[in-house]
């Protein structure tokens, strides 16, 4: 995604799961040492995308980038992709299925 780097959802230890996705400038940290790099917090209201840890989030498009599956609070998998818009900052959902629940430890 050009010179960010974005990373989605995950545990904290004040909140739990999360479901927010967090940009990072990539050219601040090399060309500054990092001395100017902020994550930036982009919230997610919870009625369009739930909570939820080791999704998968992936790019696939010049400003697009895909959330698919993860699992909740309850240890239930989901099945569910989502479609965020890094230009414009909006979720939309485009799969909810349940023959297909995926979660990924690691991408």
């Amino acid at each position: 995604m050009g010179k960010d780097v974005y990373v989605f959802g995950g545990y904290n230890e004040v909140t739990g799961f999360i479901n927010s996705i967090e940009r990072l400038d990539a050219f601040q940290v090399l060309h500054n040492w990092g001395a100017d790099a902020q994550w930036q917090v982009i919230e997610i209201p919870a009625n369009v995308l739930s909570t939820r840890s080791v999704s998968l989030f992936a790019p696939i498009g010049p400003n697009q980038l895909l959330i698919l599956g993860g699992q909740e609070t309850d240890g239930v998998f989901l099945g569910d992709g989502y479609v965020f818009d890094a230009r414009q900052k909006v979720v939309r959902r485009c799969v909810d299925t349940n023959n297909f629940k995926h979660s990924c430890e690691s991408n």
